[in-house]
């Protein structure tokens, strides 16, 4: 009898009695448009992550995007990148900076050396943040290998969609037109 009792509670576990764990395709867009639109000054809130079917996944992302810099109200991947997002926008505005795979940013490569100065190390700042925030957002959810591609798809087509608002080039794409 206790056997059976066991057998019984060891397939409801495994036929998915609770939440899921991993995150969800959908999540993954979700997050990633999260992210960017909050790192450009939309105002989004945590909320948003907090859906009535969350994976646990999603529900980590939700608590850690929940949490607050000592300077102000984001985690502090975001604020910093919020903060600068003034330059970079102006940057890339001015065909300064330009958008690179994957999702990057890059000095123009044939910007003068005075452009050049002003921008590398905005440029390296940003790029920098954007792979800690992906890498912090991946660690937090821990999903598989086919969402982590759709994870950074949908990082890669938030990033140049919203660059491109703000005035950003692809290149050499666009360059060439």
């Amino acid at each position: 009898m206790r056997r059976l009792l066991l057998i019984t509670l060891v397939v409801l576990t495994a036929c998915g009695g609770g939440p899921r764990r991993e995150l969800a395709p959908q999540e993954a867009d979700l997050v990633a448009w999260w992210c960017e639109d909050i790192a450009r000054g939309h105002q989004r809130s945590a909320g948003e992550l907090r859906t009535e079917h969350a994976s646990a996944a999603l529900a980590r992302v939700a608590t850690w995007a929940g949490t607050r810099s000592p300077s102000g109200d984001l985690p502090q991947q975001l604020a910093t990148r919020r903060a600068r997002w003034p330059v970079v926008r102006s940057l890339l505005e001015q065909g300064v900076l330009v958008l690179v795979e994957p999702g990057l940013v890059a000095v123009r490569p044939d910007a003068s050396a005075d452009e050049r100065s002003l921008a590398q190390p905005v440029a390296d700042s940003e790029n920098q943040e954007r792979r800690t925030l992906e890498a912090l957002v991946l660690s937090l959810a821990q999903p598989d290998d086919a969402v982590t591609r759709r994870y950074r798809a949908a990082l890669r087509a938030a990033r140049f969609t919203l660059d491109q608002g703000a005035g950003g080039t692809r290149w050499p794409v666009d360059a060439a037109r």
